[in-house]
């Protein structure tokens, strides 16, 4: 079952060229937009991130967009920024444990 995307991405401040990092925690990916296609559901998730550049106050603005189609499939990236350069991202869907029909039954209480 997929519980939500993780990813990671770098990019540089286009002033300075200082380098950040993005790790899984720096994304909140919610469901922007869908339709339905001809294998299903399409979504579109869309995260924002903001930051001030710690060596020059450069302010930098991305927005990080996965589509998923078919379901369970990332179909296409993109994003789009302001105050940054070289972004490079990689994102994936993350997986719930299934439960069981026997830790269903147990609790039942």
């Amino acid at each position: 079952m997929i519980s939500g995307i993780t990813g990671k991405a770098t990019f540089s401040c286009s002033k300075c060229g200082a380098v950040y990092s993005l790790k899984r925690d720096d994304f909140d990916f919610n469901a922007e937009s869908g339709s339905e296609r001809g294998m299903g559901a399409e979504t579109q998730y869309v995260s924002e991130y903001e930051v001030e550049c710690n060596d020059c106050g450069q302010e930098i603005s991305i927005k990080f967009e996965v589509w998923e189609y078919p379901v369970g499939a990332i179909n296409h990236t993109t994003h789009s920024v302001t105050g940054a350069n070289d972004v490079e991202s990689e994102f994936d869907f993350m997986s719930s444990p299934e439960k069981s029909s026997g830790e269903d039954e147990n609790n039942r209480g």
